[in-house]
């Protein structure tokens, strides 16, 4: 978090804005700009710029410093988890394409989470899947930390949504769902899942890829 001051003794705060944006992508920081005066030019720019807020120096109080603070930190992780998620949402598409070129899942894996490493641990289950939803492989990295606690949940839930992919051939996206797990009882958690069918080079539906995030907190902050 970064208070600046619109008067600074080299440059103004618009400029050191622009420079802050030119060397830096961190998104984690958030800058609230200070001023003498009202300017609603100024606080256009500041915001343009890359500030989360303007606040004028006379009538600054406690309370809206603190209000302000919090917006800003607010605004910083809801911009974060909306990069993230962006990111998943490539890494979805990536997957979907291997699946699409590969019947064999060590090398969807070998391809996909090579690509995307930085993001593996916002995945919870990828997986290789009968037509009758029965599970031939997954990738034992994510299972060791996972294992028991969303497949046998979306087993029971999803029989319709795999008749409907190995039935058309397509792919099925973000497929919000909530249960309850083994690992936790009585607790009940959501995911975004996706399906895709993979076929032989007859055409004919053989198996289904699947892959899952976790979206339980998000869902809970709403």
């Amino acid at each position: 978090m970064i208070l600046l001051d619109y008067r600074l003794p080299d440059l103004d705060g618009l400029e050191f804005l622009t420079k802050l944006q030119r060397q830096t992508s961190n998104s984690r920081i958030s800058v609230i700009m200070l001023t003498g005066q009202g300017d609603e030019t100024i606080a256009v720019q500041a915001i343009k710029s890359g500030a989360q807020d303007y606040l004028v120096k006379g009538k600054l109080t406690s309370d809206n410093l603190r209000r302000a603070v919090h917006g800003a930190i607010e605004q910083m992780q809801l911009m974060r988890q909306l990069k993230q998620q962006q990111e998943q949402q490539k890494l979805v598409g990536a997957i979907a394409l291997n699946i699409r070129q590969s019947l064999k899942l060590q090398d969807i894996l070998a391809t996909s989470v090579q690509e995307v490493r930085q993001l593996l641990d916002a995945f919870q289950f990828i997986g290789l899947l009968t037509p009758a939803g029965i599970l031939l492989e997954a990738q034992q990295s994510i299972l060791a930390r996972q294992r028991g606690m969303i497949v046998p949940d979306i087993a029971r839930k999803q029989d319709q949504v795999f008749r409907q992919v190995l039935t058309t051939g397509e792919p099925i996206l973000d497929l919000e769902i909530s249960g309850e797990t083994p690992k936790f009882p009585g607790v009940i958690r959501t995911w975004l899942a996706s399906y895709f069918p993979i076929q032989s080079e007859a055409d004919e539906p053989i198996s289904m890829g699947i892959v899952v995030v976790e979206i339980s907190d998000r869902k809970r902050a709403e």
